[in-house]
């Protein structure tokens, strides 16, 4: 039998052992789902996720390389992204979250695309990630707010128009 819905939530924290999370025939949750505070985790695949049911956090794992959400479409609370060495947060599926979206402290991170990205229901941050330049998200029209600061290497244009700079050049940073 494959587990293609979870009623309740997805929960691993403080787990000094797991190194990986593997359940890419997980579909969809009825609540959270949380991983943190895994110290040796390295990857996540939830690789068939389509919805989370409640917020999706992963967070303060710092080995944590690899994270597949490929046709990950909605999430019905948060989506946070911190204290992680991925290299890119990529979701390509991804159209909205009901609440908040939070990619924050990921020094290794170089990109961030969610091309279908319309909604954020609250507060989108991108906030100290080092090696963040390239932002990805050209159909995004509604957020409450937009947080972007610390990502030196991120032009300031990239919030403005995310697929090009002005006049075709790298105005600065933000």
């Amino acid at each position: 039998t494959v587990l293609g819905q979870i009623a309740g939530g997805l929960t691993a924290q403080g787990l000094p052992a797991l190194t990986s999370v593997y359940a890419p025939a997980v579909l969809s949750t009825g609540d959270n789902i949380t991983l943190t505070a895994n110290g040796q985790l390295e990857s996540i695949n939830l690789g068939g996720l389509t919805t989370a049911g409640g917020g999706l956090v992963v967070a303060s794992n710092p080995n944590l390389s690899s994270l597949t959400l490929e046709t990950l479409e909605t999430v019905a609370g948060d989506l946070t992204v911190s204290d992680s060495v991925v290299t890119a947060l990529t979701l390509p599926a991804l159209l909205s979250t009901v609440a908040s979206m939070s990619v924050t402290n990921n020094q290794a991170l170089t990109s961030v695309t969610a091309e279908l990205l319309t909604s954020v229901g609250a507060t989108l941050t991108l906030h100290n990630n080092g090696d963040l330049s390239d932002l990805q998200m050209p159909l995004l029209t509604s957020a409450d707010s937009i947080l972007i600061t610390q990502n030196p290497k991120l032009p300031d244009w990239a919030i403005l128009d995310l697929n090009q700079a002005p006049n075709g050049e790298l105005a600065g940073k933000v």
